[in-house]
């Protein structure tokens, strides 16, 4: 007997999915709700309707138009008499399949597969900030293989005045940051060979620091300057992340999974309270993303 493994049945599943997959005469993929229905192991239309209704809740609180993504159609069966009736069913978007298999019941390795398929035909092209955690690029890379990753920059200048004495901290920093306000790469990279010659004899660990993760800081300077200010840092995320776990951390135990979410939820009502103003140069920021990501900014 041949036991498959974890790639195997990754795979298998991944073909699955692709085997439902219907095309429009626009070039769409679609999939339908029934023919997911019975890959996600449903058993009961009425069920699997709910799920349906959880992600099109998620589509309408993400901005987007749920008749684009979930468009009611009619299906004529035929019955055991030989008679036809009609029946509901709905055509689906990628997208919209990725929120039914985030709604779906997670206990079914299926539904697992499916969020991993999904997921990757979704997010074809992405732009993630992350700070310095080691190997959470590479991990994002490997889900999302076309995902633009940057570094965030105030972590790199923390990370490099580890290797430098107070007293010369400044200067330092004034020359680093005429490498990451540069106004080109190229400019950037003559800014780097700049600061390496003058501090390399001192602290080569600095500019060793920022050539090695090169890559993946120069995805920024594809935006102007005004989202640059946006995606630079990942401060407010962070701030979020410590907020959420002050009141995670005091909690022993929880009897299920949705008694996270709901604490989790209520902590989030109480730090939107905070948010009393816009991120800085947001709506010129939005714009180019919109143009940069066409296909993610449905008008």
């Amino acid at each position: 007997m041949h036991w498959m493994s974890d790639k195997e049945i990754e795979k298998r599943h991944h073909k699955t999915f692709e085997q439902i997959k219907q095309t429009s005469s626009y070039g769409q993929e679609l999939w339908t709700a029934r023919d997911l229905q019975k890959v996600l192991e449903y058993g009961s239309w009425d069920k699997f309707r709910r799920v349906l209704l959880k992600a099109a809740t998620a589509c309408e609180k993400a901005g987007q138009e749920v008749e684009d993504h979930f468009s009611q159609v009619g299906k004529m069966v035929t019955l055991g008499s030989g008679a036809e009736r009609k029946i509901e069913d709905f055509l689906l978007s990628r997208y919209a399949c990725y929120l039914v298999v985030q709604n779906a019941d997670p206990s079914k390795s299926i539904v697992a597969q499916g969020q991993s398929y999904f997921a990757i035909q979704t997010r074809r092209q992405e732009l993630a900030c992350v700070d310095g955690l080691k190997g959470f690029p590479e991990a994002i890379e490997a889900v999302f293989p076309d995902t633009e990753v940057q570094l965030c920059i105030v972590h790199m200048i923390r990370n490099s005045l580890r290797y430098v004495s107070y007293k010369e901290r400044k200067e330092l920093c004034a020359d680093l940051k005429l490498i990451y306000a540069a106004d080109t790469v190229e400019q950037a990279k003559l800014a780097l060979d700049n600061f390496s010659r003058k501090w390399d004899e001192q602290y080569p660990t600095v500019s060793q620091l920022w050539r090695n993760n090169w890559d993946r800081l120069i995805p920024y300077f594809d935006f102007s300057k005004d989202i640059r200010k946006v995606i630079y840092t990942t401060n407010a995320i962070e701030s979020v992340n410590r907020s959420l776990r002050k009141v995670l951390k005091t909690k022993g135990a929880f009897p299920h999974d949705e008694s996270i979410m709901k604490i989790m939820y209520l902590a989030l009502q109480n730090i939107s309270k905070k948010w009393t103003m816009p991120i800085r140069d947001w709506p010129a920021a939005i714009n180019q993303f919109a143009i940069k990501y066409e296909e993610r900014f449905p008008l």
